[in-house]
């Protein structure tokens, strides 16, 4: 994730009273290049990507920098600061309405100001953050994939200003296309690392590393406490079914409390809660309120809940493959249906004592009475198992 034009003003010391006048808009631009002064607007002083700082020393006429200003954003320039006072005394109009509809944002510094002094303090910025953004998201991705030695690891955790007391929320998000196209899922992971920066950008109670893993991308929230982690869940959600309108995202939170030692176990049991959100058409998932996924998550043996699944769900999926018959459905709409016998009996347009039949032939086939407490639990979990491991 790159760092974006609002991020790099807010670290500038307030003393230079810089003032955005126009292009709000675009003031979550990232993928920033460099910065710098430029008198010269001939073409080949004006590179892509580049935050420029101008005195409009070499304009004669107020009216032509609107035509410099069209030239700038051609050339996808991420901010233009201009020194007023001395050469330009104030913005004309219709430079700050082409700056709004452009985006281009659009800032102002007062005459005092010596323009080199910001240029060295954002070159500062660029440098220092474009590491620090990656380092953090590398030295987090090592700690949930591959936790050994952890205890040594996080003493590089003063580096980055996050202390080991803090809270560690892991996020998976994942993006589903209609069909598979390698293209267009790697432009759907990008677009949510974007999203997730530009939103990262607006908060200041929120760290955040990025990285993509396994056709998904992997968010750590950093955290002191308190309802950020959901206003910003919240907040991606709606900005992610704008952006990306034609599929659909599923987002799976970790527990909000974790910390870092028991990050990457909470990732992964993240990893299967992709499943349940896909198979439920849930957006967005919470661990922490997940109910029997979140118990049957926390068994380490995947063999011994197959098993589970197999002894009981198992038995009357193959029977009906076999014979033709629709078993499991009946108890499965059974069971969704908290035991109502009636309810079954209209969804499949049958007599209730069809239903009765269906479920005493679950009994003799599993060994499983579906019509006691126990029986009816024994089946819920084994299709929570069902969902949750894509069985």
């Amino acid at each position: 994730m790159g760092i974006t034009v609002e991020q790099i003003i807010k670290k500038l010391p307030s003393n230079y009273n810089i003032t955005l006048i126009a292009g709000e808009k675009g003031i979550y631009k990232e993928n920033i290049s460099w910065v710098s002064v430029v008198e010269d607007f001939s073409g080949r002083f004006v590179h892509e990507n580049k935050m420029i700082l101008t005195s409009f020393i070499n304009i004669k006429n107020p009216d032509n920098i609107l035509d410099i200003v069209k030239i700038l954003q051609s050339k996808k320039t991420s901010a233009l600061i201009i020194k007023i006072g001395k050469y330009i005394d104030k913005i004309p109009k219709e430079v700050i309405f082409y700056c709004n509809e452009a985006g281009l944002p659009l800032y102002t510094i007062p005459l005092d100001i010596m323009m080199v002094d910001i240029v060295k303090d954002i070159s500062r910025i660029l440098i220092y953050t474009g590491s620090e953004r990656k380092s953090l998201s590398d030295f987090i991705k090592s700690i949930i994939l591959n936790p050994n030695n952890i205890k040594s690891k996080i003493k590089n955790l003063n580096g980055y200003n996050i202390s080991s007391e803090q809270f560690f929320c892991p996020v998976v998000i994942k993006p589903v296309l209609r069909s598979y196209n390698p293209d267009l899922l790697d432009i759907c992971l990008r677009t949510i690392v974007v999203s997730l920066d530009h939103i990262a950008a607006k908060s200041e109670e929120l760290k955040t590393a990025v990285f993509i893993y396994n056709e998904t991308v992997v968010l750590t929230l950093i955290h002191n406490g308190g309802n950020f982690v959901n206003n910003f869940i919240k907040t991606l959600n709606e900005n992610l079914i704008i952006k990306l309108a034609d599929y659909k995202v599923y987002t799976c939170v970790g527990s909000l409390n974790g910390n870092i030692f028991n990050l990457s176990q909470n990732f992964k049991k993240l990893l299967p809660m992709l499943n349940v959100a896909e198979s439920t058409g849930n957006e967005i998932l919470y661990y922490d309120k997940a109910g029997i996924y979140k118990l049957i998550s926390t068994s380490n043996d995947i063999n011994m809940l197959k098993e589970f699944y197999k002894s009981s769900i198992g038995i009357l999926i193959d029977y009906d493959a076999q014979n033709s018959t629709t078993l499991y459905e009946y108890l499965r709409a059974y069971i969704e249906t908290d035991g109502n016998l009636l309810a079954v009996a209209k969804k499949f347009f049958v007599h209730r004592n069809t239903v009765s039949n269906r479920l005493k032939k679950v009994y003799e086939l599993t060994d499983i009475n579906p019509l006691t407490l126990e029986g009816k639990l024994i089946f819920l979990i084994a299709i929570k198992i069902e969902k949750l491991y894509c069985l």
